[in-house]
């Protein structure tokens, strides 16, 4: 059995003025991502962690590098825990901006449609296909150990929903993760999620 502990970047200067992201390199954290980031190390230290992975965007690669080195470790890094593309939005800003890709979300979760996508951004079979090809790759790595994973918010609530058959799209719509709150994934033959975070 892997356990993953698996949590949202936390917050960066894009989101701090409420810009629209998810290409490379994205970015850093804030003073206040730096802290939630510690915080969050501090809610799973006691956890005998092996590895750390993360995202090869600039946020989630800072907030990965606190945790790692709270355990003495350093950090992987995969490009299949990439943000969803969110295309021609990319650098936007703005209600419509967040109403559009909201759309696309909703129709990926509750309406199973998952050739949706923002115009000139992935769909979702590209996205739920990588995030589990990455998820797998890091399991068969650390098998019997537990792992901690930095990804980002659309790319966690959508891939872990189509990843675990316990996790359905009502337990998680309406309900984002926060920055830096970590949620446990288990691979043992099957996968599993312990619960969504309030």
């Amino acid at each position: 059995m892997t356990r993953l502990l698996c949590l949202r970047h936390c917050q960066s200067t894009d989101n701090a003025v409420g810009v629209h992201s998810s290409r490379l390199p994205g970015g850093g954290l804030t003073d206040l991502g730096r802290t939630q980031a510690h915080a969050a190390y501090r809610s799973i230290s006691a956890e005998p962690v092996g590895a750390v992975y993360a995202s090869t965007a600039r946020r989630a690669i800072e907030t990965a590098q606190i945790l790692a080195q709270g355990f003495g470790l350093t950090v992987d890094t995969d490009d299949d825990l990439l943000e969803y593309d969110i295309g021609v939005h990319e650098g936007g800003s703005g209600v419509e901006v967040g109403r559009r890709s909201q759309q696309v979300l909703r129709r990926w979760l509750l309406e199973d449609d998952l050739e949706a996508a923002l115009p000139g951004g992935e769909n979702g079979h590209t996205l739920t296909t990588r995030f589990a090809a990455a998820m797998t790759r890091i399991a068969r790595a650390h098998p019997a150990q537990t792992v901690v994973v930095v990804s980002h918010v659309g790319t966690l609530t959508v891939g872990l929903t189509a990843l675990c058959p316990d996790l359905t799209a009502d337990m998680v719509w309406g309900r984002p993760l926060g920055h830096g709150v970590p949620l446990t994934v288990i691979e043992h033959g099957t996968w599993s999620c312990a619960g969504w975070p309030d």
